[in-house]
Protein backbone atom coordinates (compact mmCIF):
# COMPACT_ATOMS: atom_id res chain seq x y z
CA UNK A 1 0.00 0.00 0.00
CA UNK A 2 2.61 2.19 0.65
CA UNK A 3 4.46 1.59 -2.69
CA UNK A 4 1.50 2.71 -4.48
CA UNK A 5 1.06 5.92 -2.11
CA UNK A 6 4.52 7.27 -2.54
CA UNK A 7 3.87 5.90 -6.31
CA UNK A 8 0.92 7.87 -6.91
CA UNK A 9 3.01 11.25 -4.48
CA UNK A 10 6.13 10.72 -7.17
CA UNK A 11 3.85 10.70 -10.26
CA UNK A 12 1.81 13.97 -9.53
CA UNK A 13 4.86 15.88 -8.20
CA UNK A 14 6.77 15.04 -11.87
CA UNK A 15 2.96 15.93 -13.17
CA UNK A 16 2.80 19.09 -11.01
CA UNK A 17 6.84 20.08 -12.18
CA UNK A 18 5.95 18.99 -15.93
CA UNK A 19 2.60 21.76 -15.61
CA UNK A 20 4.78 24.63 -13.61
CA UNK A 21 7.60 24.32 -16.18
CA UNK A 22 4.97 24.32 -19.44
CA UNK A 23 3.64 27.72 -17.48
CA UNK A 24 6.96 29.39 -17.01
CA UNK A 25 8.03 28.30 -20.73
CA UNK A 26 4.74 29.91 -21.97
CA UNK A 27 5.33 33.13 -19.78
CA UNK A 28 9.01 33.55 -21.02
CA UNK A 29 7.42 32.45 -24.57
CA UNK A 30 5.27 35.62 -24.31
CA UNK A 31 7.92 37.92 -22.62
CA UNK A 32 10.43 37.47 -25.27
CA UNK A 33 8.47 37.34 -28.15
CA UNK A 34 6.82 40.78 -26.71
CA UNK A 35 10.19 42.34 -25.82
CA UNK A 36 11.60 41.12 -29.11
CA UNK A 37 8.75 42.84 -31.19
CA UNK A 38 8.92 46.03 -29.15
CA UNK A 39 12.92 46.70 -29.24
CA UNK A 40 11.99 46.39 -33.05
CA UNK A 41 9.36 48.80 -33.39
CA UNK A 42 11.42 51.18 -30.85
CA UNK A 43 14.27 51.14 -33.15
CA UNK A 44 11.84 52.15 -36.20
CA UNK A 45 10.84 55.03 -33.66
CA UNK A 46 7.08 53.44 -33.68
CA UNK A 47 6.69 54.37 -30.22
CA UNK A 48 3.25 53.69 -28.82
CA UNK A 49 3.38 50.47 -30.37
CA UNK A 50 6.74 49.39 -29.63
CA UNK A 51 4.89 50.64 -25.67
CA UNK A 52 1.90 47.99 -26.29
CA UNK A 53 4.60 44.88 -27.05
CA UNK A 54 6.38 46.22 -23.72
CA UNK A 55 3.71 46.51 -21.69
CA UNK A 56 2.93 42.73 -22.76
CA UNK A 57 6.46 41.57 -21.70
CA UNK A 58 5.79 42.51 -18.08
CA UNK A 59 2.58 40.57 -18.27
CA UNK A 60 5.21 37.81 -19.08
CA UNK A 61 7.79 38.81 -16.65
CA UNK A 62 8.58 41.64 -14.85
CA UNK A 63 11.98 42.68 -15.26
CA UNK A 64 14.44 45.50 -15.66
CA UNK A 65 14.45 45.41 -19.97
CA UNK A 66 10.97 45.61 -20.28
CA UNK A 67 10.24 48.22 -17.54
CA UNK A 68 13.20 50.63 -19.16
CA UNK A 69 12.32 50.11 -22.71
CA UNK A 70 9.02 51.07 -21.29
CA UNK A 71 10.72 53.92 -19.94
CA UNK A 72 12.08 55.20 -23.06
CA UNK A 73 8.94 54.56 -25.34
CA UNK A 74 7.11 57.12 -22.66
CA UNK A 75 10.40 59.39 -22.97
CA UNK A 76 10.28 59.41 -26.67
CA UNK A 77 6.01 60.39 -26.30
CA UNK A 78 6.68 63.06 -24.14
CA UNK A 79 5.12 61.38 -21.40
CA UNK A 80 7.30 61.86 -18.69
CA UNK A 81 5.36 61.09 -14.84
CA UNK A 82 5.10 57.40 -16.34
CA UNK A 83 8.91 57.11 -17.93
CA UNK A 84 9.94 58.73 -14.59
CA UNK A 85 7.66 55.78 -12.73
CA UNK A 86 8.47 52.99 -15.19
CA UNK A 87 12.55 54.08 -15.07
CA UNK A 88 12.29 53.96 -10.69
CA UNK A 89 10.95 51.12 -11.32
CA UNK A 90 13.25 49.47 -13.48
CA UNK A 91 16.07 50.54 -11.00
CA UNK A 92 14.50 48.92 -8.49
CA UNK A 93 14.76 45.64 -10.18
CA UNK A 94 17.49 45.92 -11.59
CA UNK A 95 20.59 43.94 -10.51
CA UNK A 96 23.30 45.18 -12.11
CA UNK A 97 22.53 43.98 -15.42
CA UNK A 98 23.72 45.69 -19.04
CA UNK A 99 20.16 47.73 -18.74
CA UNK A 100 22.08 49.76 -15.77
CA UNK A 101 23.56 52.43 -17.96
CA UNK A 102 20.05 52.76 -19.73
CA UNK A 103 18.01 52.77 -16.76
CA UNK A 104 20.90 55.85 -15.33
CA UNK A 105 21.13 57.57 -19.02
CA UNK A 106 17.16 57.26 -19.24
CA UNK A 107 16.62 58.53 -15.63
CA UNK A 108 19.04 61.43 -16.35
CA UNK A 109 17.00 62.68 -18.87
CA UNK A 110 13.50 62.28 -17.37
CA UNK A 111 14.50 64.10 -14.17
CA UNK A 112 16.29 66.55 -16.49
CA UNK A 113 13.33 67.22 -18.94
CA UNK A 114 11.25 67.69 -16.37
CA UNK A 115 13.41 70.34 -14.08
CA UNK A 116 13.75 67.92 -11.24
CA UNK A 117 16.92 68.63 -9.22
CA UNK A 118 17.92 65.01 -9.21
CA UNK A 119 18.73 65.09 -12.64
CA UNK A 120 22.14 66.31 -12.36
CA UNK A 121 22.83 63.60 -9.52
CA UNK A 122 21.65 61.02 -11.99
CA UNK A 123 23.71 62.53 -14.57
CA UNK A 124 26.30 62.65 -12.41
CA UNK A 125 26.10 58.69 -11.70
CA UNK A 126 25.59 58.04 -15.55
CA UNK A 127 28.69 59.49 -16.16
CA UNK A 128 30.34 57.53 -12.82
CA UNK A 129 29.06 53.68 -14.37
CA UNK A 130 29.52 55.05 -17.84
CA UNK A 131 33.62 55.79 -17.00
CA UNK A 132 33.90 52.42 -15.09
CA UNK A 133 31.63 50.22 -17.86
CA UNK A 134 32.91 51.94 -21.06
CA UNK A 135 35.23 54.33 -20.54
CA UNK A 136 35.42 55.86 -24.79
CA UNK A 137 35.62 59.59 -25.88
CA UNK A 138 32.39 60.37 -26.53
CA UNK A 139 31.67 60.54 -22.49
CA UNK A 140 33.72 64.15 -22.25
CA UNK A 141 30.58 66.25 -23.74
CA UNK A 142 28.56 65.04 -21.24
CA UNK A 143 31.04 65.48 -18.49
CA UNK A 144 31.04 69.35 -20.22
CA UNK A 145 27.41 69.96 -19.68
CA UNK A 146 27.14 68.02 -15.84
CA UNK A 147 30.50 69.95 -14.76
CA UNK A 148 28.58 73.52 -15.77
CA UNK A 149 25.90 72.41 -14.90
CA UNK A 150 24.38 73.51 -18.13
CA UNK A 151 22.14 70.88 -20.39
CA UNK A 152 21.50 71.06 -24.02
CA UNK A 153 19.15 68.39 -23.23
CA UNK A 154 18.47 67.44 -27.32
CA UNK A 155 22.20 66.92 -26.97
CA UNK A 156 22.54 64.93 -24.18
CA UNK A 157 19.69 62.78 -25.41
CA UNK A 158 21.73 62.14 -28.86
CA UNK A 159 24.60 61.28 -26.88
CA UNK A 160 23.20 59.26 -24.01
CA UNK A 161 21.05 57.26 -26.61
CA UNK A 162 24.16 56.43 -29.48
CA UNK A 163 26.44 55.44 -25.81
CA UNK A 164 24.14 53.12 -24.86
CA UNK A 165 23.68 51.66 -27.94
CA UNK A 166 27.15 51.37 -28.32
CA UNK A 167 27.90 49.66 -25.01
CA UNK A 168 24.69 47.37 -25.74
CA UNK A 169 26.19 46.40 -28.42
CA UNK A 170 28.88 45.28 -27.40
CA UNK A 171 28.05 43.54 -24.58
CA UNK A 172 25.87 42.18 -26.84
CA UNK A 173 28.85 40.57 -29.22
CA UNK A 174 30.86 39.66 -26.36
CA UNK A 175 27.72 37.61 -24.61
CA UNK A 176 26.88 36.02 -27.82
CA UNK A 177 30.16 35.75 -30.05
CA UNK A 178 32.58 36.28 -27.13
CA UNK A 179 34.79 38.81 -29.13
CA UNK A 180 34.27 42.82 -29.10
CA UNK A 181 35.39 45.06 -26.03
CA UNK A 182 34.73 42.97 -22.55
CA UNK A 183 36.69 40.31 -23.88
CA UNK A 184 39.90 39.64 -21.80
CA UNK A 185 41.28 37.10 -24.46
CA UNK A 186 41.23 38.75 -27.56
CA UNK A 187 44.07 39.05 -29.65
CA UNK A 188 46.06 36.87 -26.82
CA UNK A 189 45.33 33.79 -28.97
CA UNK A 190 43.94 32.25 -25.66
CA UNK A 191 40.52 30.21 -27.17
CA UNK A 192 39.35 29.18 -24.39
Amino acid sequence: MWKTICAGTVTAIIVLSFVASCTSLKSYSVYSNNLFLGKKLMKEGEYKQAQEYFAGALKGEKDSTALVCLAVTCYKLNDLDNAEKFVLEAEKVDGNSVNSLRILGYKALILLKKNDPGGLKALGDYITLYGYLYPLESIEEVKMMYSRQEVDIERLDKLIEEQIKDYEQDMDMFINLKIGFYDRHSGSGDMR
